[in-house]
């Protein structure tokens, strides 16, 4: 038995949760400009717009961290895929050379 087990389907479920983390992430100025009219106020509406105008610089770091999250999970899988399928060819030519 392996001393490393790599779930598979765990890593690919939290690369697709970030990547629409991000795609939330990045439309959030958007979504708020769009809900102007919402906020009925104003000065609460023009505070709104403000705040995520203002947060757009933090905002393009968090997306780049949260993009670079998937890039780096995505190099995970496949690596061990690749190592788990060298691996495999080992294993299938160990058995057929024993076997002769």
């Amino acid at each position: 038995m392996s001393d490393l087990v790599v779930d598979y389907d765990l890593l690919e479920s939290s690369k697709s949760d970030l990547a629409s983390i991000k795609q939330v992430f990045d439309s959030l100025e958007s979504a708020v400009s769009d809900a102007s009219h919402c906020w009925g106020d104003d000065n609460v509406s023009s505070a709104m717009h403000t705040f995520a105008t203002n947060w757009g610089y933090h905002r393009a770091k968090l997306s780049d961290l949260i993009q670079s999250g998937c890039e780096k999970i995505e190099k995970t899988l496949t690596s061990f895929k690749d190592a788990d399928r060298h691996n495999a060819q080992a294993l299938t030519h160990s058995v057929s050379v024993h076997r002769k």
